[in-house]
């Protein structure tokens, strides 16, 4: 019946949904169903079977043995299993969400991949750049309708409209919002961003930009988390989160984040 849809998740992963007309949009396939004046259309495809081998070949482990045991003990059928564990839209608990954490940093590290960023691993040498430059507070120019910029002490926002953005361009008056970022912004942005990466906060790169009073807040609300062996000072001159840090790295930013 127009309405009924099926998920495939097999050679080829997708949903399709049947109409009684054919749906007019490039993203869609539009396949004639079995039933006579009905409609089959679909989104393009993502090879699950692609990426299953990729996993077990690069990781070296199978993708779903663990998640196999709770599935295989739920009954088939709509009214049991639809869906393995956590493709159902559900999110698991906090104490779930770190051992899939742990899980997938020791499969990567036996692979070579190293953490760089508390979600982000790479190769050596094959880090990302891009996001790099943000979490470092590299400045960065955005080009295009609803680009975004930023110079170290504002960010600024091309407008949204696409005629309204080149009309501004050939008029030479570009149409834009701008804000300036407060000491207090920038000291916030900052911590937000470094102490995610692996080098951490670097504290010689702080006292440059920032004044006395926010890099004395900054060490006197930090140790506490050194004590409890969450951050830790190296010998670059920088205060890290430790592997057990990054399980608590919410809250440990949130204390070092200055309030006005």
């Amino acid at each position: 019946q127009p309405g009924h849809a099926t998920v495939k998740l097999a050679t080829a992963g997708r949903i399709c949904v049947v109409a009684e007309q054919k749906l007019d949009s490039p993203f869609v396939f539009n396949y004639r169903y079995v039933v006579p004046g009905l409609w089959y259309p679909g989104t393009g495809t993502a090879s699950c079977a692609n990426s299953y081998r990729w996993y077990r070949d690069t990781i070296g482990k199978e993708p779903f043995a663990q998640l196999n045991v709770p599935a295989e003990a739920i009954a088939p059928g709509c009214d049991g299993l639809m869906f393995h564990p956590y493709l159902n839209g559900e999110l698991p608990d906090s104490d779930e969400v770190a051992d899939l954490y742990e899980f997938g940093r020791k499969l990567l590290e036996e692979k070579g991949y190293a953490r760089y960023e508390i979600s982000n691993f790479a190769l050596p040498g094959c880090e990302s750049r891009h996001n790099g430059s943000y979490w470092r507070n590299v400045p960065y120019i955005g080009c295009g309708a609803a680009a975004h910029s930023y110079d170290g002490a504002s960010r600024q926002w091309n407008v949204a409209d696409i005629p309204l953005y080149i009309k501004g361009i050939e008029d030479g008056c570009a149409d834009y919002e701008i804000e300036h970022l407060s000491e207090c912004e920038l000291y916030n942005d900052a911590v937000l961003t470094r102490l995610r990466t692996r080098e951490g906060l670097p504290l010689d790169w702080f006292k440059e930009q920032f004044s006395e009073k926010l890099n004395s807040y900054m060490l006197r609300n930090a140790e506490k988390y050194i004590a409890g062996g969450n951050l830790i000072s190296t010998d670059e001159g920088c205060i890290r989160l430790t592997r057990k840090g990054i399980f608590i790295s919410d809250a440990i930013i949130r204390d070092l984040i200055y309030i006005e």
